[in-house]
């Protein structure tokens, strides 16, 4: 069994290198849609912050689960209204400090779906008053918060988990090194850690975020990202131990 250790030592970047963005379902965004995206940002700056949250630019493709998994890492959803006409949604979180910490989370990686760079700010609305009647948002709203009270990341229990577990298939003698893994996952926060070894035919790689919320971001996103990179994942999970890997240790 072959150990491969790396301190991840690169500044955080959301963009590779090319200029270009790898959306989630395997398509690309130009970087000139980055003027939108500061736009957004300097409209949101003096709004009051609410617990609901607007998404702009949403593609009319969009499904409500795709809207819902954007809020799940951060709590839960109280209520969501999904305007594929007009491509926009909005979603109440649970709390206000949910709210908060999911803007602040975009603000600093924004996602990509369908190749839209989606935008959200905090709305003008304090809560949604409205009775929700579409099935597709009642079944999102619940799976959603489902997810979430399953504690997954920790967090609700107290011990939020930062590293993730990923079982790589070595396809055609494919190298899979630290260098890879951060362009993979560096758009979902700051990497601190990279841990891999090789066990017959497999890669079995831990990686450790600033915190549980980039974490959870990237897990949310594993089963689509790999895709982009040809590369086959066989099992994605948290460490089964609360602790991170011995080796880790500095």
């Amino acid at each position: 069994m072959r150990y491969n250790f790396f301190p991840v030592i690169f500044n955080f970047q959301r963009e590779l290198s090319d200029g270009l963005v790898p959306s989630r379902n395997g398509h690309t965004s130009m970087g000139s849609q980055s003027a939108e995206i500061k736009k957004s940002r300097m409209e949101h700056i003096d709004v009051t912050p609410s617990s609901v949250i607007h998404v702009r630019n949403v593609p009319n493709d969009v499904n409500e689960h795709e809207i819902a998994l954007l809020a799940i890492p951060f709590g839960v959803i109280k209520n969501m209204v999904l305007s594929k006409k007009n491509n926009q949604a909005l979603i109440e979180m649970h709390t206000l400090e949910d709210a908060m910490q999911l803007i602040a989370y975009y603000s600093k990686c924004p996602v990509v779906l369908h190749g839209r760079n989606i935008l959200l700010q905090f709305s003008t609305y304090s809560h949604l008053e409205l009775t929700n009647e579409n099935n597709a948002i009642e079944n999102a709203i619940k799976n959603a918060n489902r997810i979430v009270l399953e504690d997954l990341s920790g967090a609700l229990s107290g011990n939020p988990n930062s590293v993730l577990r990923i079982v790589i298939n070595n396809i055609m003698g494919q190298q899979i090194s630290h260098l890879i893994l951060y362009k993979i996952f560096h758009r979902f926060g700051e990497i601190l850690r990279v841990l891999i070894f090789q066990k017959v035919d497999q890669y079995h790689c831990f990686l450790e975020f600033q915190n549980h919320i980039q974490a959870f971001v990237a897990m949310l996103d594993l089963p689509g990202i790999f895709s982009l990179y040809e590369v086959e994942a066989l099992a994605f999970d948290w460490p089964k131990s609360k602790q991170k890997p011995a080796s880790f240790a500095m």
